[in-house]
């Protein structure tokens, strides 16, 4: 390949695929299979983006993509990249089908302005160093409304400020909310935001749950 490339992006997808019907399956398998063995013949990754349709609902994220399903099937990964419901600067890439090795975790970045040494105002994208939990099924499923994701950033908030001394007990955090008017939901929600790690200490009925920030996040035992 000319320069020695090892990464080709097709963005979007559809544009570089001549005149066919983008929503025909057989159509679609027989414009991609050129692009199959090239990265056979030059050993190159190969990227196609697409955008996501305006179905509504939780459903499968896979059919989610917009026009035939064949360019997710042809793909050995697929990955959805969405915003946060509850962090308008905060985006999501997370993985919604993987045939190349198991299953993982997300990742969150957002963009940041800079400065480049000519002068140049441009972007980069920041990485936060923790994986997300949450799935790609549940990020695509209705986002919450402006009072919900107000009630989820004061939770945010409470948890950051509650757990910033190391774990507390799960039990202690609900009640403490519920002082503060915060509905336990929202709580739970924030949770998943922070990447929390919860832990269960004993068995039975005498089992409790202790929740702690992730720099201060342990091993469960």
């Amino acid at each position: 390949l000319l320069y020695g490339a090892r990464l080709i992006v097709l963005d979007p997808i559809s544009a570089y695929l001549g005149g066919i019907d983008s929503h025909k399956n057989t159509d679609v398998r027989a414009a991609l299979a050129p692009l199959a063995k090239l990265e056979e013949q030059h050993g190159v990754a190969i990227v196609g983006i697409t955008h996501l349709n305006k179905t509504n609902g939780s459903g499968d994220p896979l059919m989610r993509f917009t026009g035939s399903g064949a360019f997710v099937a042809a793909a050995r990964a697929a990955f959805v990249v969405t915003k946060d419901g509850d962090d308008a600067e905060r985006r999501m890439m997370l993985p919604a089908k993987n045939n190349l090795a198991k299953d993982t975790l997300g990742l969150a970045f957002n963009l940041q302005s800079v400065t480049l040494p000519n002068g140049i105002e441009t972007s980069r994208v920041a990485w936060e160093q923790m994986p997300v939990v949450i799935t790609a099924e549940e990020a695509m499923a209705r986002q919450p409304d402006e009072e919900e994701r107000s009630a989820i950033g004061d939770a945010v908030e409470f948890l950051r400020e509650i757990l910033k001394d190391g774990p507390v007990w799960a039990a202690d955090i609900v009640l403490d909310a519920t002082q503060l008017v915060l509905p336990e939901k929202s709580v739970r929600k924030a949770s998943k935001r922070l990447n929390v790690n919860k832990c269960r200490e004993g068995f039975g009925p005498g089992g409790k749950w202790t929740w702690s920030l992730p720099p201060e996040a342990h091993s469960c035992p």
